[in-house]
């Protein structure tokens, strides 16, 4: 971790440093810009604190934010998602700045501001939460992620059409990732539910 940590920054320029898209130079505008703010501060720029940048950048985000800003911040959130331990994303859900909650706000944004690949990877955030957290095997985790597993539930019935498509697919995988844990108990019961709810009485 302290490898990944010391490089996160240079991973995430190095990744997308060819790449001429518009999303792609705000990614590395943003690192850069993120990177050098660290220094008088003397921050150490550990995933961490890229990570705690990012979520300040993901509450700065409204819904006249541009299109390539908004996939710009949701795109490093999830790259730095994974690299944060379950405790602090646990300790970052608990507070008023809960990560999840800033995701579903701008999942809300109006469409010509919120493209479909930003809808997506809005989605995978969550989803990564849920899953980072969960297969960590900590103690009552199920009570740590029920609220982001019925978040994207939510997302499974939302009018927004990108945000419902990418939800499904993300709860396929979710499901699958708890294939034999006890997880999938309370997680199917939820799902059913759903089903029983919104879809059974469009069957007749």
């Amino acid at each position: 971790m302290e490898d990944q940590d010391s490089n996160i920054g240079s991973s995430i320029l190095m990744r997308f440093t060819d790449s001429t898209r518009i999303h792609h130079l705000e990614i590395r505008k943003m690192i850069a810009a993120t990177s050098h703010g660290f220094v008088p501060r003397r921050i150490a720029p550990t995933a961490v604190a890229y990570f705690d940048a990012t979520c300040s950048s993901l509450n700065q985000l409204s819904p006249s934010s541009e299109a390539h800003v908004i996939e710009a911040v949701v795109t490093i959130l999830s790259i730095l998602i994974p690299q944060v331990s379950p405790e602090i994303l646990i300790e970052k859900e608990s507070t008023n700045e809960s990560v999840s909650a800033a995701v579903a706000r701008v999942l809300q944004f109006d469409t010509r501001n919120l493209n479909d690949d930003a809808a997506v990877l809005g989605v995978k955030c969550i989803s990564q939460l849920l899953t980072v957290i969960l297969t960590n095997n900590m103690d009552s985790a199920w009570s740590h992620v029920s609220y982001l597993y019925q978040l994207l539930l939510g997302f499974a019935t939302t009018r927004i059409s990108h945000v419902r498509k990418a939800s499904h697919v993300v709860i396929a995988e979710v499901m699958q990732s708890m294939q034999g844990t006890a997880d999938i108990v309370p997680a199917s019961e939820a799902l059913v539910n759903l089903f029983e709810r919104w879809w059974l009485p469009l069957l007749g």
